[in-house]
């Protein structure tokens, strides 16, 4: 089973029917739909029929209920049955939040569970500060670590633990994966796989959330790795092109 930990929240997408109208009125189609990394992640896991289970907290209002109803401190059994534990970096900087997510990583290794980071923003690795997002990553000892092109660029792949299975997503370019560089044939080896032909993208919000959900919910990631990412790409499609159900 893959569990995720982080926020689930109300995500308002404003698609623009024409040229922005400064000062005016501009046509625009707004929708509104459950988001949130670790959320969207766990969803998509759902919809590929994969055992998921979501950890997180939610506001008590109105809109926190109806985003329950489309999906309780921090206990070890919530890590029951699971084989990988996924974790956005927003999880992991400041709040409350933050302290559960910390406490479970840790039971999570006790455990043997598999831990799954994404850095999620360069805006929040840079507010956080590099040198001590560097240091969090070192000490949460994460099996595997996603980022775009842009986070890799800034965080640099070589301050990844060494063992860290490490993926690149690139939009349509192919995706970059290293694999470990200890318990495999392949040690240290550098892998770019294909991204799947898109001509008519109706949505990105949310793609990179639902790669990750691909590549984990595929039984053999840690084995076969780049198998993985093909599961991946095959996932991030479906909300590339609107299949988010």
């Amino acid at each position: 089973m893959l569990a995720t930990l982080g926020d689930l929240v109300d995500d308002i997408v404003v698609q623009l029917s024409a040229p922005i109208n400064v000062a005016t009125d501009t046509p625009s189609v707004i929708s509104r739909r459950r988001g949130g990394s670790a959320a969207n992640v766990a969803a998509t896991a759902g919809v590929l029929n994969r055992p998921v289970r979501f950890l997180g907290q939610v506001g008590t209002d109105a809109i926190g209920a109806a985003l329950i109803a489309e999906l309780d401190d921090p206990r070890p059994e919530w890590l029951d049955d699971v084989t990988t534990l996924h974790v956005p970096l927003y999880s992991l900087v400041g709040g409350t939040t933050a302290t559960t997510a910390s406490t479970l990583i840790g039971w999570a290794h006790e455990r043997g569970v598999a831990v799954s980071l994404d850095l999620s923003s360069t805006a929040l690795m840079t507010d956080t500060g590099l040198d001590a997002v560097r240091g969090l990553v070192a000490r949460l000892r994460p099996s595997i670590v996603f980022a775009n092109q842009s986070e890799a660029d800034l965080y640099q792949l070589d301050q990844l633990p060494a063992d860290a299975i490490a993926v690149v997503k690139n939009g349509p370019d192919p995706a970059l994966l290293r694999v470990a560089a200890a318990g495999t044939a392949t040690a240290g080896t550098m892998f770019m796989i294909p991204a799947i032909g898109i001509t008519d993208v109706a949505d990105t919000t949310g793609a990179g959330d639902a790669f990750a959900a691909g590549f984990l919910t595929f039984r053999e990631w840690r084995q076969d790795p780049a198998e993985a990412c093909i599961h991946a790409h095959r996932a991030a499609r479906r909300i590339l092109t609107g299949e988010r159900r």
